[in-house]
């Protein structure tokens, strides 16, 4: 794992899950995301704009080819950050965030001893191509609510599921 890969990881995932999920991780980062929907552009732009932190925090830093788009993990990762900035609640964190969302994915499972580089490229494409379930599952937010989740962008989805919690009614916009 290059700098930047741990830095952003550093976020998420304790030093075990890095050791225990590096596989899942590296896959993550080497899958370049694609915004289906116009508005998940904006998660794109959330994922540049931490580029450009790392750039400026890490004195020295691995090169990162900014001609590329960023990967899923990427992505993954500035969503989860914005949504604890978002929240601030001490029940509100990216680790907790970026998990839900391995799971929502179907990930959760893919440690490296268990690691399947087939089924996780089938699932990292079906989450891309946005044909998981209506209700989320598969996508990176879950939400039961009866909307068709794969026609709303990723960060309206959140904001549903969010508003659904008990710990954050009426707090999130």
């Amino acid at each position: 794992m290059d700098g930047f890969m741990l830095w952003l990881l550093a976020f998420v995932a304790t030093e075990h899950d890095i050791s225990a999920y590096s596989r899942l991780f590296n896959e993550l980062q080497s899958t370049p995301f694609v915004a289906v929907l116009k508005r998940d552009s904006d998660r794109i732009g959330d994922a540049d704009l931490q580029r450009i932190e790392f750039m400026n925090d890490v004195p020295v830093f691995d090169s990162i080819d900014i001609s590329e788009g960023p990967s899923v993990l990427e992505v993954l990762v500035a969503l989860a950050r914005k949504l604890d900035d978002l929240i601030g609640y001490d029940t509100s964190s990216p680790n907790r965030w970026f998990w839900y969302m391995i799971s929502s994915m179907g990930l959760e499972n893919f440690e490296d001893s268990g690691f399947d580089k087939e089924l996780v490229d089938k699932i990292l494409q079906r989450f891309l191509r946005r044909e998981y379930c209506a209700d989320g599952r598969g996508g990176c937010c879950y939400y039961p609510c009866g909307k068709d989740m794969r026609e709303i962008d990723i960060w309206y989805q959140w904001m549903y599921y969010l508003n659904s919690l008990d710990e954050f009614k009426e707090d999130i916009v």
